[in-house]
């Protein structure tokens, strides 16, 4: 749970840093000066824009074309659009040129210029209101942009945190079947004890009876031992007795035999 805590907890910090990163003041404020058009210096504007050309172009273009009804055209690194109207850039005829080359590995020198007429770029000091109107409506571009991206990257860091989230859900539910396996195996533990104890009670209790049956089996031997003696005793007296009988009758008949031997002689 902790795991999972901590990994939403760093998406979520590196989005809040990625959108305190892009949107600031200074990404969007363009740089005034002469850059190359064409072969020719010419007055422009440049800034420093995080993205891929042709997303950066595209986006531009479908931003001026979607506010302001400017169809401009592209190819690759280049964009533009001459001959323009729009009010809200200039109550005169102009130009835009638009252009972008790799200044990082995930930056680009984005850099733009507009023209009243030939050799004519407008500047902050000779064209107060189409400089206004063209800084504000490419930072205004570039701001949407850039939440562009914010949302961009909320959307993968929302199917993140969603997967996070389902991986989440299962690993609860394995952690919830595991800790009904583990209170189940707790009670039958529970259980093994009770009956532990009782076997050692009912242990006990015969190991009781055993020395109580010892002693009166120990009782009986001597009593035994005792009737064995006292038969024995018994039987010498009967033996004593009928050799005593046997002497009286020899002694009977040596009386009949004398009587008998007396009478003869009368």
């Amino acid at each position: 749970m902790k795991i999972f805590s901590i990994t939403i907890l760093v998406f979520l910090t590196s989005l809040i840093s990625f959108s305190q990163e892009t949107i600031t003041s200074a990404d969007i404020t363009p740089t005034e000066g002469e850059y190359n058009l064409n072969s020719k210096m010419r007055h422009g504007f440049q800034i420093i824009v995080e993205g891929e050309s042709k997303d950066i172009l595209k986006f531009i273009r479908n931003n001026f074309k979607d506010n302001y009804n400017l169809k401009m055209s592209s190819s690759r690194d280049k964009m533009q659009i001459t001959d323009a109207t729009n009010a809200s850039f200039s109550e005169k005829q102009f130009s835009l040129y638009v252009r972008t080359f790799n200044s990082s590995e995930k930056r680009q020198t984005l850099t733009f210029w507009m023209s009243l007429g030939e050799d004519i770029y407008v500047d902050s000091q000779n064209y107060q209101l189409e400089y206004r109107n063209l800084y504000s409506h490419f930072q205004k571009a570039l701001k949407l942009y850039y939440s562009s991206l914010v949302d961009d990257e909320i959307k993968i860091q929302d199917k993140a945190v969603s997967s996070i989230s389902k991986t989440y859900g299962k690993e609860l539910k394995k952690r919830g079947k595991a800790d009904k396996r583990l209170a189940s195996s707790k009670k039958e533990i529970e259980s093994l004890k009770d009956d532990q104890v009782k076997l050692k009670e009912k242990i006990k209790s015969l190991e009781g009876e055993l020395a109580n049956s010892e002693k009166t089996l120990s009782e009986e031997q001597r009593n035994a031992e005792a009737l064995a003696k006292e038969f024995e005793s018994q039987q010498n007296e009967v033996k004593q007795l009928e050799l005593k009988k046997t002497e009286e009758e020899e002694k009977m008949k040596k009386l009949e035999l004398r009587k008998n031997s007396i009478l003869i002689l009368q």
